[in-house]
């Protein structure tokens, strides 16, 4: 699942789960990364690139806070898509 779209959704799923936040920045899903070691899965630079695509796509919202801090929240599509794509496996 290298550089997968489906594998930086399911990153984004677990940190939103598991810190029990609704939104998440670079810097604190890249600490959550770091720290579950998932670096053997993927490089950093290519989940930021899946990340940007998926605001093109509509699956995460971007907000710029203040200059230089960003917050990336998921959408309602987002947890559709990964709703859909639960029930294709069962």
């Amino acid at each position: 699942m290298r550089g997968n779209l489906i594998y930086v959704a399911r990153l984004v799923q677990r940190y939103v789960r598991e810190s029990g936040k609704k939104c998440f920045t670079y810097r604190g899903l890249r600490a959550f990364w770091s720290k579950n070691k998932l670096y053997k899965e993927s490089e950093w630079h290519t989940i930021e690139r899946k990340i940007r695509k998926m605001c093109e796509r509509g699956l995460l919202k971007r907000i710029v806070v203040k200059k230089g801090f960003v917050v990336f929240c998921p959408t309602q599509l987002f947890w559709d898509c990964l709703y859909a794509l639960d029930m294709l496996k069962s």
